[in-house]
C-alpha cells in the first residue's frame, strides 16, 4: 500500500471515530485544541494555561489568534472552564462533558 493511501485510511478513521464520539461538529483547531488539553492533563497538568496549550505539538502551524478562538469557543460550549478567576487564561477541561457525548453512527 502506498504511503498515501495510508494516510487517507488513518484520516478516514479518525474521522469516524470523531463522528462516534461527538466532535465532528467541532472545527479542527478546535479538536485539535481539546486534544492538546487532554494530552497536557494525562501528563501532568489538571489546570492548563493557554501558553501550554499553544505550544502543544498538535498546534505547532496554528496561529495563537486561532489558538485562543478555539479556546473561547470551547468555553462556551462548556468543554472548558476558567480554572481561576483571579488567574486569566487557566483551564479545567471537562472530561465528562466529553464522556457523555451521545454516539452517533
Amino acid at each position: 500500500m502506498d504511503k498515501l493511501q495510508s494516510i487517507y485510511e488513518l484520516r478516514d478513521l479518525l474521522r469516524q471515530v470523531e463522528r462516534e464520539t461527538g466532535l465532528s461538529h467541532l472545527a479542527r483547531v478546535e479538536r485539535d485544541v481539546l486534544l492538546a488539553a487532554r494530552s497536557l492533563c494525562l501528563k501532568k497538568e489538571k489546570i492548563l494555561v493557554t501558553d501550554l496549550i499553544q505550544n502543544h505539538p498538535l498546534l505547532e502551524r496554528v496561529e495563537p489568534e486561532a489558538v485562543q478562538r478555539a479556546i473561547t469557543r470551547l468555553l462556551g460550549l462548556g468543554f472548558l472552564v476558567p480554572a481561576d478567576k483571579s488567574q486569566p487564561g487557566s483551564y479545567i477541561v471537562r472530561w465528562e462533558l466529553v464522556e457523555g457525548l451521545p454516539r452517533l453512527g
